[in-house]
């Protein structure tokens, strides 16, 4: 596989913080906006799936668009703007000469080689420069061809890192058809590998780790990861997701419940996690720290009524969670409580909705002033019967759809 560094420029603007054990039951409102889940970006076996389309495929799904790509050949190598636009492109040390090249071979062949869905190259062209679909074609064509997918163009301006050692790109500008799909793929789908074995290379992007942004975002998968590393903004461009929906299937969560699962402290906190990666990690390194309880409840994603992002907190003082589906509340939490509380982000996304939904309750620990939550009606009973002297039922803190 080939190693590309992504160079684009990491936006840490704020180490968000933020979260208090906050004691006071909210009411629900009545009407939430649905949001994208920043943790969960679009499922891994949907981005490493190279075979999603074939080049045929590929060809016919651009010219349905309308696409300038339809009918575009990689040009002879040339320098415009001051840029080199190379031809040359391939796993290092095979490199090939693209010089005649459909657009529609560049995507699939680069596809093939780093192992990525060309639909993901395909919705990444869009999301930079709103190529694939049909566009007024006096549209500063020249400059969205040199920078197609966007890389190596950072927030600081252009980074010349494309140079190989055949030297065929002797000046290691990026720009061109070519050269953009051929390093875009090849660093993300670098990030990707990097993300699964915590690579130095890709820090601190990878699955199961917070990274900061214009907001704290927990990442859920290794895809995911990669995404962020390639554009560091949150919420993740919605363009590249809206694109993918509309024309490749949903990539939300859809099609099955996912589980939530419930930790115990031992210092009698609870935890609470949907990312496999984020359990695994928990069990193997701190099964001492940790007593996994298993399964709390699980959740049907399927259902467009889980719509309100289910925020996540983290005590720095002592270890605790705290996890709120009120937005006030998160918002206060921020503005009063941030030297105590870190915010992480979306945890998962639930509902308002009472209707053909579970209630998940909430209590509130005196003794140590974290909380707990619980979607078992009898345990929720067995707490407030027997252990009221130590947890103050708070309500319903959020709903399940079934």
């Amino acid at each position: 596989m080939r190693r590309k560094i992504v160079p684009i420029s990491l936006k840490f603007i704020l180490t968000i913080v933020a979260l208090v054990t906050m004691s006071s039951f909210f009411m629900l409102p009545k009407n939430a906006q649905a949001a994208q889940n920043p943790s969960y970006i679009m499922p891994d076996d949907v981005f490493v799936n190279a075979g999603s389309m074939s080049e045929q495929q590929i060809q016919d799904f651009l010219v349905a668009r309308g696409s300038y790509l339809a009918s575009y050949t990689i040009p002879v190598a040339f320098t415009e703007a001051g840029y080199y636009n190379g031809t040359w492109i391939g796993p290092i040390g095979a490199e090939v000469d693209s010089t005649g090249w459909s657009a529609a071979h560049v995507i699939y062949t680069v596809s093939q080689w780093y192992g990525i869905n060309p639909q993901v190259i395909m919705a990444t062209l869009f999301k930079e420069q709103s190529w694939i679909t049909s566009q007024d074609p006096t549209y500063d064509i020249p400059r969205r061809l040199r920078w197609a997918m966007g890389y190596a163009v950072t927030e600081s301006g252009v980074v010349n890192v494309c140079g190989t050692g055949t030297n065929h790109n002797p000046s290691g500008s990026c720009a061109g058809l070519a050269m953009q799909v051929d390093w875009g793929a090849g660093g993300l789908k670098y990030s990707y590998n990097g993300s699964q074995n915590k690579s130095a290379g890709v820090s601190p992007y990878w699955a199961g780790n917070t990274i900061n942004l214009e907001t704290a975002i927990y990442i859920g998968n290794h895809s995911t990861a990669a995404l962020y590393r390639y554009t560091p903004h949150t919420p993740y461009s919605s363009n590249y997701v809206w694109f993918f929906n509309t024309y490749f299937g949903n990539i939300d969560y859809t099609g099955g419940r996912i589980n939530v699962y419930r930790f115990r402290n031992i210092n009698g906190y609870y935890f609470y996690t949907i990312f496999e990666a984020e359990k695994n990690n928990i069990i193997a390194k701190w099964p001492n720290l940790y007593i996994y309880e298993g399964v709390n409840f699980s959740l049907n994603y399927g259902s467009n009524r889980n719509s309100v992002p289910l925020y996540r907190f983290y005590n720095k003082q002592t270890g605790s969670h705290f996890y709120t589906a009120f937005e006030a509340e998160k918002n206060d939490v921020i503005a009063k409580y941030g030297y105590i509380y870190q915010f992480e982000g979306t945890a998962w996304n639930v509902s308002y909705d009472p209707a053909n939904s579970f209630p998940v309750y909430r209590f509130y620990n005196l003794q140590n002033g974290s909380h707990f939550y619980t979607a078992n009606e009898g345990e929720k009973n067995t707490i407030i019967s027997t252990l009221g002297y130590r947890y103050r039922f708070e309500g319903v803190s959020y709903y399940v759809p079934n």
